[in-house]
Formats: structure tokens, sequence, C-alpha cells
């Protein structure tokens, strides 16, 4: 299987693996959003009903409903983290699997039969996929954009900052590399995997936060200013920290 194959795995599953776990990870516990009060008036209603037994001395009604309050409370729970993952990003790829699972549908869409462009729905297609192709021009501009006004390293302190930067560009790099090693002495990789595959994925865990990150914090209600600041930190070191690495990383894939 050629490993370039599993990047469609890779661009599918990362977006609902960020905004479906990263999303709750990041939901501010200090002020909840509205689907979390939502939530919270829900349980209240369920056990209010509890409280009036225990104060009315129905110990076997109470003992009777306890399964059910924790079953709906695991219900809810449930419900809000696939409403908080079920992101414009997530719905997107799910719906492409859709698609690329039933021929009939793909057929309306894409002519795997003689590629001569005569399906109905190609132009469709060939829209959104023109549009996906500045997706990357587009997000470098406002990313120059955003760099050009500068951040405010005032919101968070100068230790965490720090503390972020060798995080993502020291540590994460290194346990890559780690992990390369462990890989190659552990399992039989097959010798033919050009070593330009290697190459992309030790890329990956050294280049800087992206930056719908800070989407994602302002969903969740957390400081979008802070990470901001990390972010733009994160940046202003990458000429040197990126050109270190991928150093280490060329010379490391060149003596397979």
């Amino acid at each position: 299987v050629d490993p370039v194959m599993y990047l469609s795995v890779y661009l599918l599953t990362y977006p609902i693996l960020q905004w479906g776990i990263g999303s709750n990870v990041l939901q501010s516990k200090d002020t909840p959003s509205s689907q979390t009060s939502q939530i919270l008036s829900e349980e209240a209603s369920i056990t209010q009903p509890l409280c009036a037994n225990m104060e009315s001395g129905e110990d076997d009604d109470m003992e009777s409903l306890a399964p059910t309050n924790s079953m709906q409370s695991m219900l809810m729970l449930g419900r809000k983290m696939v409403s908080n993952g079920m992101q414009p990003p997530v719905v997107a790829s799910l719906l492409g699997l859709v698609v690329a699972l039933f021929p009939g549908a793909r057929g309306l869409l894409v002519d795997t039969a003689d590629h001569d462009d005569d399906r109905p729905m190609e132009w469709l297609f060939d829209g959104i996929r023109k549009v996906g192709q500045a997706a990357v021009p587009i997000n470098m501009i406002i990313l120059g954009a955003s760099l050009s006004r500068g951040a405010n390293l005032k919101e968070i302190p100068l230790r965490s900052n720090i503390a972020v930067l060798i995080s993502k560009m020291v540590v994460m790099p290194a346990i890559g590399v780690g992990t390369y090693f462990f890989l190659k002495a552990v399992f039989d990789i097959d010798e033919n995997i050009d070593a330009s595959v290697y190459l992309v994925v030790l890329i990956v865990t050294c280049t800087p936060t992206a930056n719908n990150v800070l989407v994602m914090a302002d969903v969740a209600g957390q400081n979008k200013q802070a990470l901001a600041a990390c972010i733009f930190t994160q940046y202003m070191a990458a000429p040197l920290l990126l050109t270190v690495w991928l150093s280490i990383f060329v010379a490391l894939v060149q003596q397979e």
C-alpha cells in the first residue's frame, strides 16, 4: 500500500479528533456555555424530585431513581460532547467520508470511469476543489496579516510563554525523533517506503501551533489573546528552531 494513501485517513480523522476532543478539552469550566447551562438546568430538574423524596423519607424511591439519574447524566454528557464536536470541519469530513463510501453518490460528483468530466454534478465538485486549493494561500495571507499586527505578550507570563515554546518546538520534535527510532527498531517497516514520507512525518512535530486553535479557544471561552501571544512567539522562533530541526530530520532520513 502506498504510504501516501494514509494521508487521506489522516485528513479525515484529524479534524474529527481536533474539534471533537479538542473542543471539549478547551471548554471553559469557569464560564459555562449556553449548552452547558442548559444541561445543568436539566440535571437540576432531574435531581429536584430526588431531593423531595429524601425530605419525605422515601429512601426506596430514591435508590430506584439513582441509576436512572446517573444514566441520564451520562447521556447528557455524551450529547454535550457530540454537540461540541459537530463543528463545520467535522461535518464536512464526515460528509466526504459518506460520499466516498457510496459509489453511486461519488459517481455524481467525480467521473471515475473514463475521467472526461461528464458527471452531472462535477461542476459542483470542481468549484469546491478550487475553493479547497485556495484555502492554504488564503490561510498564509491571514497568518501574515495577523503576525504583522504583533501580539500582546503581557497577556501571558513570560515563563509560561517560554515553556509553551520549548514544549511545542523543542520537546515535541525530540519525542518525534525518539518515536522514529523506536518504530524502526520494533516494527518491520517496508524498506521500499520513500524517505520523504519519514521527513514529512517528522516535520509535522516541529511546526508552530495552527491558527485554527485560536478559533477553538475562542469558541470554548478561553483566553484567545494569551494563546495568540504564544503562537506569535513560536513563529518568531521558527526561523531558528525549524532550521535546526529540519537539518536534523534530513540527516536522519538520508541515513536510510
